[in-house]
C-alpha cells in the first residue's frame, strides 16, 4: 500500500516514517520524534542560558529544578 505525502504530494510506501523527498514526518511515531527533538533542543538552550547566569545560587537552583522535571 502507498501513501501520499501531505507536504509535497510524493507517493510513499506505507513503511516509510518520513517522506524521502521532503522529510515530512508521515506517521504518529515520526511526529512524536520530531516533537521530542524540539523539546530537547529547548531544554538544551535553557541550560545554556542558565550557564550565563551571574548568580551561581540561581543557576544551581534552576539546574536542579530542570534535572528533576525533565
Amino acid at each position: 500500500m502507498e501513501n501520499l505525502c501531505p507536504k509535497c504530494q510524493t507517493i510513499v510506501d506505507e513503511y516509510f516514517n518520513y517522506c524521502p523527498m521532503c522529510g515530512e514526518p508521515l506517521t504518529t511515531l515520526a511526529v512524536q520524534r520530531e516533537d521530542l527533538k524540539l523539546s530537547n533542543a529547548g531544554y538544551e538552550k535553557l541550560i545554556d542560558l542558565v550557564d550565563c547566569c551571574e548568580n551561581p545560587a540561581v543557576a544551581k537552583a534552576v539546574k536542579n529544578y530542570l534535572a528533576n522535571h525533565q
